[in-house]
């Protein structure tokens, strides 16, 4: 007889189990969602922090160090991109671990979007952390094309070491 009775009691939870399974991704799901928004904000409001204020370095910065324009112009990218990834680093850190909570509940959810979240923009920003890695890369592979000489003096000027303008600085160097 408790065979019979544990059986039923199964057959009757399980629905209810399914759909506090149910119930418990739904909550996943938003919970991911809202630590999603909250890390892209945080991360937006970095970039703009890290961007502003960002000086121009003086044009003699390289005059001893003989560089091509190619070189400088790579020089200048590659510590700009140091800098800026080290000034993110949190952000970029929290974002990063955020997106992946954020697919493992969406992989375990119904593809019904959530009211007021725009998973495409989620995608948009996946997409630009990705690329950003990827194009770190290939900057680093041009930067150690830089004679090692070269290379022993730019790592050594700590002007580079601190946020500065890649851009304007270049012109700056052109001119």
């Amino acid at each position: 007889m408790s065979n019979k009775l544990a059986t039923l009691a199964v057959a009757l939870c399980l629905p209810l189990a399914a759909c506090a399974n149910d119930k418990l991704k739904e909550e996943e799901l938003y919970q991911a969602a809202k630590s999603m928004a909250v890390a892209m904000y945080e991360l937006g409001e970095k970039i703009k922090e890290c961007e502003k204020d960002r000086p121009v370095l003086p044009k003699s910065l390289f005059k001893d160090i003989n560089l091509t324009n190619k070189e400088a112009f790579t020089a200048l990218l590659y510590f700009e991109q140091i800098n800026e990834i080290e000034c993110l680093k949190e952000a970029d850190t929290k974002f990063i671990i955020t997106n992946l909570v954020w697919s493992d509940a969406l992989k375990n959810s119904s593809d019904e979007p959530l009211e007021g979240f725009d998973k495409e923009k989620v995608e948009v920003m996946q997409d630009i952390a990705i690329s950003a890695y990827k194009s770190m890369n290939k900057l680093k592979v041009r930067y150690a094309k830089i004679p090692a000489e070269k290379r022993e003096k730019l790592d050594k000027l700590k002007e580079l070491k601190a946020p500065f303008d890649a851009s304007a600085t270049y012109k700056a160097l052109s001119k």
